[in-house]
């Protein structure tokens, strides 16, 4: 974030450089479901007020607003992701903004839900704490930041770790307590879980080989890896797919 600044080429071309170069986007019956499977527990009934930090083409607001929420806010460091985002009309505020420094400089009622998908990975070292303690702040009580991101903890996460060329860090679900808890969020109310897809709604939406890789295969691959990472003192992790989920709520 704010080592390259807002204005810095490798965020101004995001979308062109990474999004379009992956060839995956945030939309279709997989994302609804593992959208719906990991963050949808976690989400207040309506009316509430949300906020998606790194909202990139938009399909989470869609999401959110198809659930009936209409207080939505986007801000994107991207320049290129929020002109996309406004062009194709994306519900909600949007603004190309630097996260902390947004943040650090909001007055007024704070955020119900704020919400960062892969988003934490591409922090500078020195603004982890910082970004965190903004983000508690700006919670309302009783609200809850949600996140996603690669997790080290997973035997094959190097490849997401390197996969993009912004990001700077990995976190394991003991290195996602610590900076959570030194960034103001009491232990007991920081969730650290598995990214998961239910085999229900995979064969409800038609999604029979992602249904085989995520109950058969997947679990299969992850206790092969637990067993061989039982020879380490520390241990195999607890919460060990390819990525982690984030619920931590201020009281």
């Amino acid at each position: 974030m704010s080592d390259t600044g807002i204005t810095s080429t490798e965020w101004d071309r995001y979308h062109s450089s990474h999004h379009a170069h992956t060839g995956r986007t945030g939309s279709g019956r997989l994302a609804n479901v593992e959208f719906e499977s990991n963050f949808g527990a976690h989400l207040p009934a309506p009316p509430a007020t949300i906020l998606e930090i790194g909202f990139g083409e938009g399909h989470t607001l869609e999401r959110l607003a198809h659930r009936g929420y209409t207080d939505l806010h986007g801000w994107d460091i991207s320049r290129e992701c929020v002109e996309r985002a406004v062009a194709a009309g994306v519900p909600g505020t949007l603004k190309h903004a630097d996260a902390l420094v947004e943040l650090r400089s909001r007055e007024g009622r704070g955020f119900d839900v704020i919400l960062a998908k892969d988003l934490l990975e591409h922090l500078p070292r020195a603004d982890v704490l910082p970004f965190l303690g903004a983000v508690h702040a700006a919670l309302e009580p009783g609200g809850v930041f949600l996140a996603r991101l690669p997790n080290m903890g997973s035997f094959f996460a190097v490849m997401l770790r390197y996969d993009d060329f912004t990001h700077r860090l990995g976190f394991t679900e003991n290195s996602l307590r610590q900076v959570f808890n030194l960034a103001g969020f009491e232990r007991k109310n920081v969730a650290v879980l598995n990214d998961v897809l239910p085999g229900w709604p995979l064969l409800q939406n038609g999604l029979f080989g992602h249904f085989l890789l995520e109950k058969v295969l997947g679990p299969t691959v992850r206790f092969l890896a637990r067993i061989s990472l039982m020879s380490q003192r520390k241990g195999p992790p607890k919460v060990d797919t390819l990525r982690a989920i984030v619920a931590a709520r201020k009281p």
